[in-house]
């Protein structure tokens, strides 16, 4: 009976030492402030830097799904991404009070892109004067940015829906002849 009791108390000394030892094993990750992040078509901005361990990189899901427009809830061991309302992730917009920056390019045969590798992007007229620039990466948590023409004149713009749009009598302001109709 002795040598029982002896045995299991051996045995359950060394699991819990074979336990810490394996919960304490030290891996080599490296944080990638330098990786970038595009959502659709538009540039997002991490507030944490991605992990990489062996070969395989690790995002912040609870900042991920935020992007998404999703809430993140745990439930015991499993992690729950439930998508918000449309209200929740950003106000309605006056869509007669704005213009999408693809629509303002193709209704003016301008070119509106990405003009680095970064997330700068610009509206490029025919005659090739840019009309307005911005980075992506300065909207603010409500997808809203002021930005000036080169003539200094203020445009407001907004994230809606994945899209970015630009204020009709901003642009206006800048260059009557536009076309935002």
């Amino acid at each position: 009976m002795k040598k029982l009791i002896l045995g299991l108390v051996v045995g359950l000394l060394l699991g819990s030492a074979m336990t810490a030892l394996a919960s304490n094993e030290k891996v080599l990750a490296t944080f990638r402030n330098d990786f970038k992040l595009v959502i659709g078509d538009k540039p997002a901005k991490l507030e944490q830097a991605p992990l990489v361990y062996d070969g395989k990189s690790y995002l912040p899901v609870r900042e991920i799904a935020g992007l998404l427009g999703h809430d993140v809830g745990f439930e015991q061991d499993t992690i729950i991404l439930n998508k918000k309302e449309v209200d929740e992730v950003i106000q309605e917009i006056d869509l007669d009070e704005w213009i999408s920056y693809k629509d303002l390019a193709v209704k003016n045969n301008a070119f509106a892109g990405q003009i680095t590798t970064g997330s700068l992007f610009s509206l490029v007229l025919p005659d090739l004067r840019v009309l307005f620039s911005f980075d992506a990466a300065e909207l603010n948590e409500n997808g809203e940015l002021v930005v000036d023409s080169l003539d200094g004149k203020k445009i407001r713009l907004i994230q809606y829906n994945g899209r970015t749009f630009i204020n009709k009598s901003d642009i206006k302001s800048v260059d009557e002849s536009i076309v935002t109709e």
